[in-house]
């Protein structure tokens, strides 16, 4: 890939607005063949209305990097723009030509969780090649009381290292941090934070 670099770029196409967020995917090494680009785009009205004129909302683009092709675009929101990208490990599912990743997308006070699943299957020339891509929706959290300025994944402390994350750590306007638990959607706790940045301020 490295030596390929200089020669990689996007292919020229019309203006989808201005870009409010990106996130690399990293395959397993056993696919690496496949490295894939994750892109939000915003309209200037902060609508996304990129490949349907008549609709609003927000839009997922998946690039693939090697011939700068988008493979699919997905719809997340519906009049909100995305801010953030969020996502696990890719995970190898049950059948071994399947492979999927959790996805956390949020926007404003909107957090929504989506497990990405890409479909491998041989050419003719028995090398691995993307047939299907599709985003499902796992989890939309109820509208929060501030806006979301991060979100990351945890595991608890007894997950091994290639257990599933457990749980979405969530981080508002107001200096408070959420944790919902996923297989439920619930939240499980809550924490201000401003005593945490008055500590690390003084550490300083």
């Amino acid at each position: 890939m490295a030596g390929r670099s200089s020669e990689w770029r996007l292919q020229r196409g019309q203006y989808l607005g201005e870009i409010s967020a990106l996130c690399f995917l990293h395959p397993p090494p056993s696919v690496s063949c496949l490295p894939y680009l994750l892109a939000d785009y915003a309209t200037r009205d902060c609508l996304l209305a990129i490949f349907f004129a008549t609709g609003t909302g927000s839009q997922l683009l998946l690039y693939d990097l090697v011939t700068g092709v988008m493979i699919r675009s997905f719809q997340v929101f519906e009049g909100i723009r995305v801010h953030g990208i969020s996502l696990e490990k890719f995970h190898q599912q049950s059948s071994s030509s399947a492979l999927a990743v959790k996805i956390a997308v949020f926007g404003e006070r909107k957090v929504k969780m989506f497990c990405l699943r890409v479909e491998i299957v041989n050419n003719s020339q028995n090398k691995p090649q993307v047939s299907m891509v599709d985003l499902i929706l796992l989890l939309s959290l109820p509208k929060l009381n501030h806006w979301v300025l991060d979100v990351r994944f945890l595991k608890d402390s007894v997950s091994s290292s290639h257990e599933e994350s457990q749980y979405l750590a969530i981080g508002c306007s107001d200096n408070s941090r959420s944790v919902c638990c996923i297989p439920c959607g619930c939240g499980v706790m809550k924490l201000k934070l401003s005593v945490l940045h008055l500590e690390l301020f003084i550490m300083r």
